[in-house]
């Protein structure tokens, strides 16, 4: 099943949803490991610093980036 609605907080929503794009159950993954790494590092892996904008553009274009302090 695919959908198209935007329903949920900005950190937390997947490339797609903020995309438009058709989307299925992958969005839900994305949303776990965005919690694992905010609950990992204390902070989610893209900070909404300069507004709604810049978080989307930060979620599509750039890695999730993991600190040099944790050892793998």
């Amino acid at each position: 099943m695919n959908v198209l609605n935007l329903c949920g907080t900005a950190e937390y929503m997947a490339p797609e949803v903020l995309n438009n794009n058709k989307y299925g159950k992958s969005v839900d993954w994305w949303t776990f490991a965005i919690l694992i790494y905010e609950m990992t590092f204390g902070t989610p892996p893209f900070i909404n610093n300069l507004g709604t904008d810049d978080l989307r553009n930060k979620i599509i274009n750039k890695n999730i980036l993991i600190p040099s302090s944790f050892s793998p």
